[in-house]
């Protein structure tokens, strides 16, 4: 039993020391990230819109969408004859941290030399006006890698900032891309939902 619980905590301090590891490594492309220097951007009244969805703890396997024989995703059921949606991938990771940083960097499980740049970073430097707004607990000066990957947004929120209240809907997020569909120029948004976090109760109206 003692050998047991050692070689768990062993496990767990390891992968919180490898956690800091990539946190430091992240810090750093995000203060000097190595761009490809062929990146080109498209033109000033291009007027393009692209929104990157981040949800959370959510199983395809309950989805309808993906067979599940009761009508979970209805709306996104709705829309299937518009949507390309993909069947054969699988997350990176199983928490939050690491897999965003293969979805959001150039790193990949093959090649995973430390992150270089951000999704962020290549949208800005390619002339993209960039902003995230977030469901998620916002700690401030205490903000791991979550928050690194949006560093190089221009405009940030943390809806949970201000409303201080016990259940923050992702619908809150709704209007801020409305906001930023009125704007002009190219613009990248990027939605990070508490999603399948806690009970659904206090997760949508």
């Amino acid at each position: 039993c003692c050998t047991i619980r050692r070689f768990t905590a062993i496990n767990v301090w390891s992968k919180f020391d490898s956690s800091f590891g990539e946190i430091k490594d992240l810090k750093y492309a995000v203060k000097h990230p190595d761009l490809p220097e062929s990146l080109i951007g498209p033109s000033d009244d291009a007027n393009l819109f692209g929104v990157v969805v981040i949800g959370e703890s959510a199983t395809r396997n309950r989805w309808s969408l993906y067979g599940y024989s009761r009508a979970t995703t209805p709306c996104i059921d709705a829309l299937q004859k518009d949507i390309f949606v993909f069947t054969d991938l699988l997350a990176a990771a199983p928490y939050t941290t690491q897999a965003l940083r293969f979805l959001l960097t150039e790193a990949t499980l093959g090649h995973d030399s430390g992150a270089r740049y951000t999704l962020s970073a290549i949208c800005s430097r390619a002339k993209y006006a960039c902003s995230f707004f977030s469901t998620q607990n916002h700690w401030s000066g205490c903000d791991g890698a979550d928050s690194l990957f949006f560093s190089d947004c221009g405009t940030k929120v943390w809806v949970t900032d201000l409303i201080k209240q016990e259940e923050v809907f992702d619908n809150l997020l709704l209007p801020y891309v409305a906001s930023e569909i009125n704007c002009a120029g190219n613009r990248a948004v990027f939605l990070h939902l508490m999603g399948s976090h806690t009970l659904p109760a206090r997760r949508y109206p």
